[in-house]
């Protein structure tokens, strides 16, 4: 069954309808709960819940529940573990947060590197512990959303620390609570575990895990890995490189020489690249150039 997401922007793609696998579409984009593989339509979809993860929770309830068409929404806040879950039928939608600049504690959490036993090797100590501060209350929401017939899909996105925290909290519904889970999208994530996470996670959940680089995005190279903390990252690789454009799958060396290229090509314009590049803002606008390419 195809749920249907109305975008925050109505002008963003223009009146004109286009035509993505058959589906017609003007200002809605439809959001398939059902899909395993990569979606392009989905991925913008949870691009714009990422972002909006970062909004004061009183805009949260008029793009949700006015303009997306969720029938009820709630607002987690337990320290660096922030967000919202929202349930629709047919689906139920899980985002966190980010790092905020202001927010003393979730730096904290960043930069505790150290490796301590997770659900399925060994993580992040910041990470893990922001989300176990958090965790009764999300697992709250969600066993409320889940209704008595758990025909609900999962899924759940995050940018930044919200990423690492999604990732985590993916692992820990996996492992733990025996729960389905439907895809989990990531975007600007830093590495959350070690070699033996990394493999662990792939082989149970990489398939359906979707890990949005953008070419000079700094934090998705931390923390760096060193023989004391094998970090790896986890799922499938969608890069964007320099131009925009978005790769599958692409080498290291090619993306050492786009990053090389991005950085050339941004000497002097102001701010750092490596942040500009981190930013949700940019991720989620070329996700949409993205898809516009794709429903030409």
């Amino acid at each position: 069954m195809l749920i249907h997401l109305i975008v925050l922007d109505v002008d963003a793609l223009g009146s004109k309808a286009r035509t993505i696998n058959g589906e017609t579409m003007t200002s809605n984009f439809p959001f398939d709960p059902q899909v395993r593989n990569f979606s392009l339509v989905n991925a913008y979809a949870l691009a714009r819940a990422a972002k909006l993860a970062y909004r004061p929770p009183e805009h949260m309830g008029p793009a949700l529940q006015g303009e997306w068409g969720f029938d009820d929404w709630q607002y987690f806040d337990q320290g660096s573990a922030r967000g919202f879950a929202a349930s629709q039928a047919g689906l139920i939608l899980l985002s966190f947060r980010g790092t905020k600049v202001d927010h003393l504690e979730d730096w904290f959490a960043d930069a505790n590197i150290q490796l301590e036993p997770g659900s399925a090797g060994r993580v992040h100590a910041g990470f893990q512990h922001a989300l176990l501060r958090g965790w009764k209350e999300i697992q709250s929401l969600l066993d409320a959303y889940r209704g008595d017939d758990h025909s609900h899909a999962l899924w759940i996105t995050g940018h930044s620390l919200g990423a690492a925290l999604a990732t985590l909290a993916t692992a820990k519904l996996l492992w733990e609570e025996q729960r389905v889970v439907q895809g989990l999208y990531l975007f600007g994530s830093p590495r959350v575990g070690d070699n033996v996470f990394a493999t662990a996670f792939d082989r149970r959940f990489g398939a359906q895990t979707f890990r949005f680089v953008n070419n000079n995005d700094v934090v998705t190279r931390l923390p760096i890995p060193t023989r004391l903390f094998p970090y790896r990252h986890v799922g499938r690789l969608k890069y964007f490189d320099h131009h925009s454009r978005l790769y599958g799958n692409t080498s290291w060396l090619h993306r050492l020489l786009d990053r090389v290229q991005g950085r050339v090509a941004d000497l002097g314009n102001p701010g750092a690249v490596g942040i500009k590049d981190h930013h949700m803002d940019r991720y989620e606008s070329l996700v949409e150039r993205s898809l516009h390419a794709r429903m030409k």
